[in-house]
């Protein structure tokens, strides 16, 4: 059971006499104390219920506090200008309200230099143990005590895992000033006590949000997002949608993070939803009732997975680039050097069935030709299993796209050898690793870019029609790439899709930074060819930035898939004295052929 402890600083005023309540619960008796001098009279018996003899009260004090608050009769007199009038301090009011665990006073400086604020922090961490479960009253913390104690507190979730229960402020001076407080009557002396976790919890999605930000880790945002969402989820028995769709893409980011950070490329590649995570993202973006910290986070993940695409052939790549993001050197570079083997045979597939990218042994092949290649190994030093093997071999080792690929994939597996290793073997520098890898991601995204990325008999159903007749109605689902999701297309326009096409699906269109060139906007087009190749529509309504629309339409049209384009007529409607235009749709419009 995890102690209870109470953590709390006192003043050297001269408090004046009212009653305290819960924020928001003032006409309730059981949530208010009245007559009281000290806010902890109140703070301890409203909020700090259920402690035990096991557990600790403890109080902060500066040696004129002691004298002024804690000890009996030492108010500050102004007829004599000496602290000798009578009162009652906090030590015997404590006394009397026989507390069940034990009380202790701790004497702390007056904070007035460097040296003195980091002699309060180690002196208040140390009352602090592992697991402690924090009620921390600020009312009375002076000067930069309070920012003091919250950054101490976040400090000691981290490294003593403790539990924030309560940050409280009892806010007398909602009354106004002391002296005119004096003259109220008692009865109207009411003041809120404010719990101020929230200011905990910010804190919490800070480091969330960094973590995330900075390497990709996505466990705390995740945990604290559960822990919002369940209570709602059992209450509503799992129909809250707000709540389902933040557990959805709580389950899908998990899974995706673990196949990132244990190298699982199958996995990413066929069980991870990207298009599904893209649009429960996107909901969740415009939800109007929403936890406001996670807002920032869940747009950064919005634009971290925009590239990645369900069933993506250069799914690896996206990945690698992910990891060099990430700070995730060694997983980066398996990923590039086993995403490699895989690109290899999928284009080699559609020549030979035996390139299955899943099974060892034609990986193992092709890496060995690879190797075959650089080192330029005679026939009769070849290390391959049978004649089979040996036949295959003479073969890629005088295939071209091979020959490209292989002093890149040499050094890359020299490297990934290196860091597998542990450096027991040799010296690189540690750096050296990071720069390396995104030197080999840049140069394989340039060696794509100069080989076509795909083929169609390499993603598309070997009975996929290369070209399709200009009058012949197109086959398949509509997919729509433009900035205007089809859910808010007009009922006309999308019951015109539906007639045409049966279904129509949605691939958002990229943001393209206007200081883009036309080698940046060619290597956008190639990646969004193979996202559609790998959808397989058999249309494509396609509008937007018209530099990159042209070139992917080009694309696209000798892959044989109709692009088409949306027309609308400009109606002017009047409301009042104001003029409306209003865009009605029209029709569907083939883009002309741009190959010819």
């Amino acid at each position: 059971m995890p102690r209870k402890i109470f953590l709390s600083f006192l003043g050297a005023n001269n408090y004046v006499e009212c009653n305290y309540f819960k924020e928001g619960k003032e006409d309730q008796a059981a949530s208010k104390v009245e007559n009281v001098m000290y806010v902890q009279e109140a703070v301890i018996p409203l909020f700090c219920q259920g402690f035990s003899t096991e557990d600790r009260y403890y109080f902060f004090l500066t040696q004129k506090a002691r004298q002024v608050n804690w000890e009996n009769d030492g108010l500050f007199n102004r007829e004599t200008q000496k602290n000798d009038l009578p009162n009652k301090g906090l030590r015997q009011r404590l006394e009397e309200m026989n507390l069940p665990g034990q009380v202790e006073a701790v004497s702390i400086p007056e904070g007035f230099s460097t040296e003195e604020i980091w002699g309060i922090f180690e002196v208040v961490l140390s009352k602090i143990a592992e697991g402690d479960q924090v009620y921390f009253d600020i009312t009375h913390a002076f000067r930069s005590l309070p920012l003091l104690g919250l950054a101490m507190l976040n400090y000691a979730k981290a490294v003593k895992k403790i539990e924030v229960k309560g940050i409280y402020y009892g806010a007398f001076e909602k009354l106004g000033r002391a002296e005119a407080v004096r003259r109220m009557d008692l009865k109207d002396r009411n003041a809120p006590i404010l719990d101020l976790r929230s200011v905990s919890a910010l804190q919490d999605w800070t480091t969330a949000a960094f973590d995330f930000i900075q390497y990709g880790r996505s466990k705390s945002w995740r945990k604290l997002t559960q822990t919002y969402i369940q209570p709602i989820l059992k209450e509503t028995r799992g129909e809250d949608e707000e709540a389902s769709r933040l557990r959805a893409i709580n389950s899908i980011v998990e899974k995706m993070e673990w196949a990132l950070t244990t190298n699982r490329g199958q996995q990413l590649f066929e069980k991870i939803p990207f298009e599904r995570l893209k649009e429960l993202l996107h909901q969740a973006a415009g939800s109007g009732d929403f936890i406001k910290p996670l807002l920032a986070i869940i747009e950064k993940l919005e634009q971290k997975v925009e590239g990645f695409t369900d069933k993506d052939p250069l799914h690896w790549l996206k990945s690698a680039k992910w990891c060099a993001q990430h700070q995730m050197y060694q997983e980066g570079l398996t990923q590039l050097q086993e995403g490699i083997l895989t690109w290899l045979c999928l284009r080699l597939q559609g020549e030979d069935a035996y390139y299955d990218w899943k099974k060892e042994d034609p990986r193992t092949l092709i890496s060995a030709a690879l190797n075959i290649i650089t080192t330029e190994e005679p026939e009769e030093k070849w290390r391959l299993k049978d004649e089979e093997d040996i036949k295959r071999c003479r073969s890629l080792v005088k295939n071209a796209l091979l020959t490209a690929v292989a002093p890149l994939y040499r050094n890359l597996t020299n490297l990934r050898n290196d860091i597998n290793h542990g450096g027991y073997t040799k010296t690189t520098k540690p750096e050296t690793f990071a720069k390396k890898l995104h030197e080999f991601i840049n140069a394989t995204e340039e060696l794509i870019q100069n080989i076509p990325p795909t083929k169609p008999e390499d993603l598309r159903p070997k009975e996929a029609a290369p070209t399709k007749p200009a009058d012949e109605k197109p086959q398949g689902f509509l997919l729509n790439l433009s900035n205007h999701p089809s859910e808010r297309w007009t009922e006309e326009q999308r019951n015109r899709a539906i007639s045409e096409f049966g279904e129509v699906r949605d691939l958002a269109f990229p943001q393209i930074p206007p200081d883009y060139g036309e080698g940046d906007i060619s290597r956008l087009a190639g990646e969004y060819l193979t996202k559609v190749l790998t959808l397989n529509p058999g249309a494509v309504h396609l509008m937007g930035e018209m530099t990159f629309t042209s070139v992917l339409v080009s694309l696209l049209q000798k892959e044989g898939i109709p692009c088409l384009a949306s027309t609308t007529r400009r109606v002017a409607i009047e409301e009042g004295n104001k003029k409306i235009s209003v865009f009605q749709f029209v029709r569907f419009r083939k883009y002309p052929d741009l190959c010819n």
